[in-house]
């Protein structure tokens, strides 16, 4: 699933999702008064979100993406 645009469609209040301003990205919530978002679990933000998507899932083991270090 690819970024959502908030004037399509938000996701439920308290529901952490990635956002972004078109420029940024940040982990968030969205709280019950729509232009207030909580951004990396720390700061409550005025900043104008235009997208969103949920937070993809981890990996399999032995995925594509997994670190051998």
């Amino acid at each position: 699933m690819g970024w959502i645009k908030c004037s399509d469609r938000l996701p439920e209040t308290e529901t952490e999702v990635l956002v972004t301003d078109g420029n940024y990205y940040w982990l968030g919530k969205r709280r019950p008064h729509y232009s207030y978002w909580i951004l990396n679990n720390s700061m409550e933000s005025s900043v104008i979100i235009t997208h969103w998507m949920p937070i993809p899932a981890l990996p399999g083991k032995g995925g594509t993406n997994e670190s051998h270090i």
